[in-house]
């Protein structure tokens, strides 16, 4: 609901609850590290980056194939050269 009406800080707080129970969960992680990225690019916090940038590396690690992880992290690694 708050990753829909783009409320990032909620949407991290909620998604991060449900990720502690689903540590393995490739697409909850990938749906976290978007909120993470968006707020990112809202505020350009640093450690919001990072952390966006370990779980779309996490997330392709487990599943290679994941198109929008490498678009995300992609996209996350030019802002950060510009």
């Amino acid at each position: 609901m708050f990753f829909e009406h783009g409320n990032w800080d909620d949407a991290i707080a909620e998604l991060n609850q449900a990720y502690v129970v689903l540590p393995h969960d490739s697409e909850l992680g990938f749906v976290l590290g978007k909120a993470y990225a968006s707020e990112y690019r809202e505020g350009k916090v640093d450690s919001n980056r990072a952390q966006a940038e370990k779980l779309f590396r996490l997330c392709i690690t487990r599943d290679a194939t994941h198109v929008e992880a490498i678009r995300e992290l992609t996209d996350l690694e030019k802002l950060a050269d510009e």
